[in-house]
């Protein structure tokens, strides 16, 4: 009887109707695929968060733009980039202000953009290495430095920002993981999506766009750095025109400050602004490590002019050891102020850099001492010893006396 009982409720529950509900156009794709009713919970359902899948809403734009591009950035859900192996990084879930910010530049919706635009799992976990790490050892030598938050504050506005911050963070994991070839791979594609992203914008240096594409500029620049040196050829002149790629396409951000530099200092880069500024106005510590370049130049046959230049690019060296000098007093981690010079150096002196005129050498092979010293920054590596021994090598003996320091560098660091 009681078999019976059991027997009679199981039958009327597997043919139990199912409920009704409201149909709804509003759930996301991927449950509207499964034929599953959507919670519409933004920006990932209870569905996909669940199951780990990538959760995804249409959305239709009351008008269409003549080039389209996303305002914001598509994140996956925490679930999402939890359930996903490969993830690098260690800490707690990415914290949820990320997708409030996603959500208030959209007006509470999220866009999805195009097929290009599209952000996976794979980013999401990039984006949480960047952000967990880009303050202890990616970009900054101080956890605090509020120049980190900004930086991904501005890349949630701006996609050709973040695809630039998730290139990066790749380069970075592909450093930290030399066999993983991959990241570096991740790292190239995503260059040129934040490359196709930039110019697909079309947008003009205005006081909302500024400071975006400053830091975009910034990045892109550490970029090619990077892969300059890691990729160098073996022929010094050939590595010279390389580096002369990297030189012109960094100083394009001066293209941008020169018009909103005011802007740009309000912004949440202030402080690493100030610290730049402080350090190219203090003159008291005397800088002894370029007077033997004023010696140089003083004692050549040069003209009015080309002294003229190279004095204003040593001065410009003397600010950006100035700067360094405070770093390392501050006890500061390896950190990326060498690139001052590169960014704020005049431009008569990169024409006669990218001439391989020997004076300009003899200053360059001074600038890679700073190279040397922050060589553990990952972006640097071993390239400011190789500048040295390669322009040694290339200007001969001739030029020995006022190398003889950035050698003498190399040569107490190997003794130690």
């Amino acid at each position: 009887m009681a078999s019976d009982t059991r027997n009679k409720s199981a039958g009327d529950q597997s043919v139990k109707p199912r409920r009704s509900h409201r149909k709804s156009r509003n759930g996301c794709r991927v449950c509207k695929s499964r034929h599953m009713k959507c919670d519409e919970t933004r920006p990932a359902c209870i569905n996909c968060s669940v199951t780990g899948r990538h959760c995804e809403y249409r959305v239709i734009p009351p008008s269409k733009p003549k080039s389209p591009r996303p305002d914001g950035f598509l994140a996956p859900s925490p679930a999402s980039c939890a359930s996903n192996p490969s993830s690098a990084a260690t800490s707690a879930s990415t914290p949820s202000h990320s997708r409030q910010h996603a959500e208030e530049y959209n007006g509470g919706h999220i866009s999805v953009p195009d097929g290009a635009g599209l952000f996976t799992i794979e980013h999401l976990a990039l984006f949480h290495h960047a952000q967990n790490h880009m303050a202890s050892g990616m970009m900054a030598e101080d956890p605090a430095d509020p120049t980190i938050s900004a930086i991904i504050e501005y890349a949630l506005k701006a996609p050709y920002l973040m695809n630039e911050v998730l290139a990066i963070a790749a380069l970075h994991l592909g450093h930290c993981h030399p066999g993983r070839s991959d990241y570096y791979q991740h790292a190239t594609a995503l260059q040129t999506r934040a490359l196709s992203s930039f110019n697909e914008a079309g947008e003009d240096v205005s006081d909302a766009t500024c400071v975006p594409m400053f830091i975009f500029s910034s990045m892109l620049g550490l970029h090619i750095l990077h892969d300059t040196f890691r990729n160098r050829p073996d022929n010094f002149s050939v590595f010279l025109d390389q580096f002369m790629g990297y030189l012109s396409l960094h100083r394009g951000v001066t293209a941008i400050t020169g018009k909103t530099w005011k802007v740009i200092k309000k912004s949440g880069l202030n402080q690493t602004i100030t610290q730049v500024e402080q350090a190219f106005g203090d003159e008291s510590n005397g800088v002894k490590e370029v007077e033997v370049l004023y010696e140089m130049v003083d004692e050549s046959q040069l003209n009015e002019s080309s002294v003229a230049t190279y004095h204003q690019a040593i001065r410009t060296l003397g600010g950006t050891f100035n700067l360094c000098h405070q770093l390392q007093a501050r006890g500061s981690r390896p950190h990326p102020g060498p690139l001052t010079f590169c960014i704020t150096v005049n431009d008569e002196y990169v024409d006669y850099l990218k001439e391989r005129r020997p004076e300009a050498l003899v200053i360059l092979a001074f600038y890679a001492t700073m190279l040397h010293s922050s060589r553990d920054f990952w972006i640097f590596g071993d390239g400011g010893q190789y500048l040295i021994l390669a322009i040694t090598s290339h200007l001969g003996s001739h030029w020995e006396r006022w190398l003889a320091w950035p050698n003498s560098v190399l040569n107490v660091e190997a003794t130690h």
